[in-house]
């Protein structure tokens, strides 16, 4: 009986720390999100409208203006999107107009787009899989594009100087798309980042364990450092850098967010 009771006490607890973690997010409400000036924003630039909706019309879902990349650095800035808590009430009614879908992805550009604009589109994505919603739709539509957009997203560290909500964004998405590899787009993006000089990281110990288990692999190890001796400095780099090849981005990546100043 005892037993009986502790159990339906655990359950009692698990519920109402569930129903707390849902309260302490303030889901818009319809009106909300047609009141706000946010709301008003997207159904001028991107939102569907509500007819097209009905009507299952894609052609001309999405209101015509041209793309202003300063709107993307205004709602980045004003609504917080760096710090996803704050941000959280936006950031819902953001996923709900579509922003990633309708405005950020269809004008993104690898070479022109901005902090902002790359930032903007982690969010997106990381409060896709916060909800439980498909993430990468829109991306597999265009595979080159997002393979692209992967490879300034690797080396954003060398081209920006991110503060720590930002990095924490950052870390959020490398981590979804670590674990979306059954997804083929991204998975031809981020294999290639899994390679043998991923051990770097490994403790000297563990990595001699390992070859000791497979002494093919401890010969290609070799190899790798005897035509490469200048990679040594890898087992403790001072910070990523965009000349280090994109193979050894992952462990550069570790170095850089774990000894953060």
């Amino acid at each position: 009986e005892q037993q009986g009771q502790s159990k339906k006490r655990k359950q009692n607890d698990g519920q109402q720390n569930k129903s707390h973690q849902f309260k302490s997010i303030n889901i818009p409400t319809l009106r909300d999100m047609s009141n706000q000036a946010l709301a008003t924003l997207a159904r001028t630039h991107w939102a569907k409208r509500p007819s097209e909706e009905e009507d299952g019309n894609n052609n001309s879902s999405r209101p015509s203006t041209q793309f202003d990349p300063e709107i993307v650095s205004k709602i980045y800035v004003e609504e917080k999107l760096e710090s996803s808590k704050d941000a959280q009430q936006s950031i819902m009614l953001l996923e709900f107009s579509s922003y990633l879908e309708n405005y950020l992805w269809p004008h993104y550009h690898h070479e022109a787009s901005t902090l902002p604009h790359h930032l903007s589109i982690l969010v997106m994505v990381n409060e896709k899989f916060r909800e439980g919603v498909s993430a990468w739709d829109t991306f597999n539509q265009n595979p080159h594009k997002f393979q692209q957009f992967l490879r300034n997203i690797f080396l954003l560290n060398t081209m920006y100087k991110l503060n720590i909500k930002e990095k924490t964004i950052y870390i959020q998405f490398l981590v979804h798309c670590l674990k979306s590899l059954e997804v083929e787009t991204i998975r031809k993006s981020c294999l290639s980042l899994m390679s043998l000089p991923c051990w770097c990281a490994l403790d000297s110990g563990r990595r001699e364990l390992e070859f000791y288990k497979n002494p093919k692999l401890s010969k290609r190890w070799d190899e790798l450092f005897s035509k490469k001796p200048q990679l040594g400095f890898l087992i403790f780099p001072p910070t990523f850098s965009s000349q280090i090849p994109l193979k050894y981005f992952l462990f550069s990546s570790f170095h850089y967010f774990i000894f953060l100043r």
